[in-house]
């Protein structure tokens, strides 16, 4: 199996819907840090899933934040590693695919074309 690499990571995270890049200071603001991984794709989703601001994951969206984009896309890589499809998803960015699977029925999934 070829090397992990943080593209992989970032492109499984995104495959799955996370959005990754710049904090949003409303949303865990008991933590501090610079960036964030979130279970929404867009601040948008959040806005319309929860109320903004929130304390913590506890009341609002999953979401890491912290200072170190690395470790941060290490961690929220690692949490997602038990869902469904995911080593598909990975094989699938590591042959240079985009991990984004679609379902077909009774819980399969296929590749998009």
């Amino acid at each position: 199996m070829p090397r992990i690499t943080h593209d992989h990571r970032l492109k499984v995270l995104r495959a799955y819907g996370y959005y990754v890049g710049p904090r949003d200071p409303r949303l865990n603001t008991r933590y501090s840090g610079t960036w964030m991984v979130m279970e929404h794709a867009t601040i948008a989703e959040a806005e319309a899933a929860c109320d903004l601001p929130t304390e913590s994951s506890a009341n609002g969206p999953w979401c890491l934040v912290a200072d170190d984009l690395r470790w941060l896309v290490q961690e929220a890589f690692d949490a997602i590693s038990a869902f469904d499809g995911f080593e598909t998803a990975l094989e699938d960015v590591l042959r240079g695919g985009d991990g984004i699977l679609q379902p077909t029925g009774a819980g399969a999934t296929k590749r998009r074309n």
